[in-house]
């Protein structure tokens, strides 16, 4: 058991269930979050969720990289799957700390051995330290988790994580964002060029899972990326311009959706695009170009 993985985790903004899962697994690794080896059966016991439940949020922490596998399961040892956390990634996901106020007529001076305020810079009554300070301007840095703003003084600015970027377009996180994959830029680019879906309301680890795969599979450039998202909003039927036999028009269009693997496949084998005079499934874009020509070796 390890009670600094299992505070770890009980600070983090990870939903209610996934919370669970991994204190099931706090409980059997060590401090460095290695050696974590509960079988599903004894999670959803101690969890209370179901077996079915606790495989498929293990799967969406393995496709966030918040856990990997460090040991298959061994039936014949009676030994089940060993789990090794990225505390690294744990320690991302911690809440920010409530902001702390000083009360009227107290005064702060700096700690010894801390940087001194600049000339002329003093903390006025009321001044807050918090953590998850943001600057009003489109161009100014974002302080990260951590970083410390005395007054309108921040210190050391970094520049801002693809978490702060997309809570600064109102998009909730609730997952670890590993840096190989642009998830937030993916999800401003989706709104931008899908404007007849809908809007993204909150990332959760599913939601990142799906966009490391499609990243992946489109060859890792934000060209191709891009031409998938104009072919979406190009077909009528999903862009709700068309509608069905009994009147209505397709309402399922959002980025869950179209990154799903079987409607991902349909939408760059151009299942989806307009039919052309003869009543046949077109395989082109506006461009000309066929699915196989903008993304090759993937259909």
């Amino acid at each position: 058991m390890s009670i600094k993985v299992m505070t770890m985790v009980f600070d983090s903004i990870l939903e209610p269930n996934q919370r669970l899962v991994m204190l099931c697994l706090a409980d059997r690794a060590d401090d460095d979050g290695t050696s974590a080896f509960p079988s599903k059966a004894r999670i959803a016991a101690k969890s209370g969720l179901s077996e079915r439940t606790v495989q498929r949020i293990l799967g969406d922490l393995r496709g966030c990289g918040l856990i990997k596998e460090t040991s298959p399961a061994n039936p014949a040892g009676h030994r089940p799957t060993e789990y090794a956390i990225d505390l690294s990634m744990l320690k991302s996901l911690e809440r920010p700390q409530e902001t702390q106020r000083l009360p009227p007529g107290v005064t702060v001076s700096p700690p010894l051995g801390s940087p001194c305020l600049p000339p002329g810079v003093t903390v006025s009554p009321d001044s807050s330290f918090d953590s998850s300070s943001d600057s009003s301007e489109e161009t100014s840095p974002l302080p990260s988790v951590g970083e410390r703003a005395q007054g309108d003084l921040v210190l050391e600015p970094t520049k801002p994580t693809q978490r702060q970027l997309l809570e600064k377009i109102g998009v909730k996180v609730k997952a670890a964002i590993p840096d190989g994959t642009p998830v937030a830029a993916m999800v401003a680019s989706y709104h931008k060029h899908v404007p007849s879906g809908k809007r993204v309301a909150e990332v959760d680890p599913t939601l990142v899972s799906a966009l490391k795969r499609v990243w992946k599979d489109l060859g890792k450039t934000p060209e191709a990326w891009v031409a998938f998202l104009d072919r979406i909003e190009k077909s009528d039927w999903l862009a709700g311009r068309r509608l069905d036999r009994d009147g209505y028009p397709f309402s399922s269009l959002t980025i869950g959706w179209i990154t799903g693997p079987r409607n991902f496949r349909k939408i760059v084998g151009g299942d989806h695009d307009n039919r052309e005079g003869s009543g046949s499934r077109s395989g082109r874009t506006v461009e000309g170009r066929t699915a196989q020509e903008i993304w090759p070796g993937l259909v």
